[in-house]
């Protein structure tokens, strides 16, 4: 019996759900509710991190599910997927991310995910800003074009609506679903 080289990992999208990439290319979306979905998927990101300690490492568009099920999509869930380059975060890098939240600096945070060569197991991050670059508010031309104090603004809302309704529904627990 010879052994093969190649694997296979299939998933089934839960029902009403879609990639990021998906959505924007074949949605009638406005911009707006376009940039909510990307706070959204930047907060559930931030959270992931520092509840688990880890960076997911491949956070292009086409690994984060939406629900488009959700009418209103200024919180619609979004879900990460893809999790075959994560890393775990330095100690002092963790540190400084959990320092940034507390003062809800949170492109500040996402600017370390998209720069610090400590959290790129593959290659330079903002060598493929066209694909990476969306998370911290960059373009495909690696300028911070998005509106920084709009994006933390929006991001700070949507940790205040997270937090408001775990503590209405009491979850005290890591389900990365509820991040």
């Amino acid at each position: 019996v010879s052994q093969s080289r190649y694997g296979l990992i299939g998933m089934e999208i839960p029902q009403n759900y879609e990639t990021m990439f998906y959505t924007k290319q074949n949605r009638n979306i406005s911009s707006e509710n376009y940039f909510m979905i990307e706070c959204m998927a930047r907060y559930k990101y931030i959270k992931l991190a520092l509840k688990t300690g880890y960076s997911h490492n491949d956070y292009h568009i086409s690994n984060f599910l939406v629900n488009t099920n959700k009418k209103d999509l200024q919180f619609g869930n979004v879900i990460i997927i893809d999790f075959g380059y994560a890393i775990k975060i330095p100690d002092v890098i963790m540190s400084k991310m959990k320092e940034l939240y507390m003062k809800n600096k949170y492109v500040d945070i996402l600017d370390i995910f998209y720069k610090d060569k400590q959290l790129s197991n593959r290659f330079n991050f903002t060598d493929h800003s066209e694909l990476y670059g969306w998370l911290a508010g960059y373009d495909k031309h690696n300028k911070q074009t998005k509106n920084i104090t709009k994006i933390n603004k929006t991001i700070q809302k949507i940790k205040e609506k997270y937090e408001a309704n775990e503590k209405k529904r009491g979850v005290f627990t890591y389900d990365t679903s509820r991040l």
